[in-house]
Formats: C-alpha cells, structure tokens, sequence
C-alpha cells in the first residue's frame, strides 16, 4: 500500500560495455553501471522494461529511469510471490524519475512493478566483478540537522478528492499534489498524494488509498490482519509498532481497525505508517495509508485524523 529514492552516489569506472540483441531484448554489460528504461506507453500493456534481461557482472549498479507519464515501481519478485520488495524497491517513481541498486551477489533477479504486474523483467548477475573503483580520499563526515519547517503540523488549508469510480471521497492537504488518481481499468491505486515540499533528506508524508473487491469474505478485522502480514510480518525491515485496534476509529457507520508499524527504505531511512481497514455495507474493502518521517509523525496525528474523519463512502 502500499503507502515508495536516491541512492548514495557510487563512483567507479567510466567504461560501460552494453549489448542490445534486437531479437529478444537482452542486454549484456560487463561494466560497472548499466541502465533500463521504463519506456512511454508501458502501462498499456505493449511495453515492458527494457532490457527485459539485463546480464551483468557482480558490484554492477544498474539505474532504472522512468520514461513514462505515469508512476512505476521497480520491485523484486514476482506478482506471484507475498515476498517482493526484499531485494530492492525502488518505491513510487514518477516520470523522469529513476532508481539504482547494486548487484552485490550473483544469480537470477526477477522483478516487477506492483502498479502493473504484467510488466515484468529480470537482472542476471555472473561472478565477473565490475570495474573496481576509483580510490579517492577520504572526506571528514559532517551532520547536518534539517531544519525545514513541518508544513503538516496545523493544517488549515483542505482539498477535496473523488474517487472516479464514485467509490469515496477524502480531503487531504492543499499544498500536496496527486501522484496517482487510477481507477479499476488502470490498475493503479485510487489515489496517492505527497508533500511535494518536503525536505529531500527526510521521508515524504504521503496518503494511500485503495478501495477494490475481495473473493475473501473479509471484515474489518480479517482486513486489517490481511494487511499486517502483507506489509508488516512478511515484509523485511517492517516493525509493529500499535497492534490492530478496532475500537479506535468509525467511519461513517462502519468500525474500522487500525494498526501503526515502521519500515525502512533503501536508503536506510526509518518511517512510520498508520494503516486504516475497513469492509463497508456493499463488502468494498478500504485501505488508508499515512506515511511519514518518525521525527513528523506524532507531531502530524492531527492531520491523520482529519483525513480519516473526512473519507466518506459514496453509496
């Protein structure tokens, strides 16, 4: 929900060695960076990653860039699996955005991106090192404290959202922007929306939801034990911080159950996230993410409460 990327710059050799066979989309480097692209128009099925097979060598870093207009994620595993995202994640990337990993191990790397299932590729790692890198000096580490005003502390401003699919609406922000508004034909998440002006060196506030249909005959309970072993128990680096609570929160008639929980970026950075369930009256389950900073987080409680009093199930 999963309520989401820079990654440490590597320096290492210039020379890069890539080979595109045209036939089937395989591309072989033996050099210490390789790139693929996540071209326009993939989310209409025509596309995929390309390469769809990228052979490299062991200490490779390969940088993803989205060419796209809409949002992709570069997550490995397989739509199969309950395990993606152990590897890497490259979290939301909106166009013009990209994502490097280093391959540190050998083998076979499948992944996926989680708003489009369907597009699928896989990164193939032989024992051959990369290039190694350009020994440089040593810098003396510095710490540098951010001092970027919390603009979601005593939010007065409010923007409506409907869901196209006439499904809910909620308020959020006005100083965020929409990253994603998807509906049952895109298969995107109804709705994502960010702190556009957050500080670069702390974790983006960001608001998740999704409304769909379930074979599962869930509750509201069953949904949000769904939802911990997804993201929590199954999902490595995640913590449970409040277990599942539903008493704590009512939207419109319905009980909704809650859970908060930590996770962690690949970048090592920490961040907390207040998960909402809820199966209302025509069995439509909701799930309502809040991410934010572990520093921001309490401090924007006030916030997460009014958009949680503000969702409204459209009968």
């Amino acid at each position: 929900m999963n309520i989401r990327n820079i990654l440490p710059f590597v320096f290492a050799s210039a020379t890069v060695l890539v080979l595109f066979l045209s036939t089937n989309l395989i591309g072989v480097s033996g050099a210490s960076t390789a790139e693929v692209k996540i071209p326009q128009g993939v989310n209409e099925g025509g596309n995929h990653f390309e390469p769809e097979t990228l052979k490299v060598g062991k200490g490779t870093t390969v940088k993803w860039t989205n060419e796209d207009d809409s949002i992709h994620t570069v997550t490995s595993g397989t739509p199969e699996t309950n395990t993606w995202g152990t590897k890497f994640d490259s979290g939301y990337l909106r166009g013009g955005k990209t994502y490097e990993h280093v391959f540190k191990s050998t083998g076979t790397f499948n992944y996926f991106c989680t708003l489009h299932p369907y597009t699928t590729a896989k990164v193939v790692v032989s024992s051959k090192e990369s290039n190694p890198p350009i020994e440089t000096a040593e810098k003396e580490s510095t710490v540098t404290v951010d001092t970027t005003p919390n603009t979601n502390i005593n939010v007065s401003n409010w923007s409506n959202f409907n869901d196209s699919d006439n499904r809910f609406s909620i308020q959020y922000p006005s100083h965020w922007s929409i990253m994603q508004s998807g509906n049952r034909f895109t298969e995107e998440l109804p709705l994502v929306a960010v702190d556009a002006n957050a500080s670069a060196s702390k974790i983006q506030s960001q608001l998740s939801v999704n409304a769909f249909k379930s074979n599962q005959n869930f509750d509201s309970n069953d949904l949000a034990k769904f939802a911990y072993n997804q993201l929590v128990k199954q999902s490595t680096g995640s913590k449970l911080v409040e277990p599942i609570d539903c008493n704590k929160y009512t939207i419109g008639n319905e009980k909704a159950c809650s859970l908060v929980y930590s996770g962690e970026d690949k970048e090592g950075k920490r961040y907390g996230i207040l998960e909402i369930a809820f199966v209302d009256d025509n069995e439509l389950n909701h799930l309502i993410s809040y991410r934010a900073d572990p520093l921001n987080f309490d401090k924007e409680m006030a916030t997460m409460e009014h958009i949680i009093q503000s969702y409204k199930i459209n009968e």
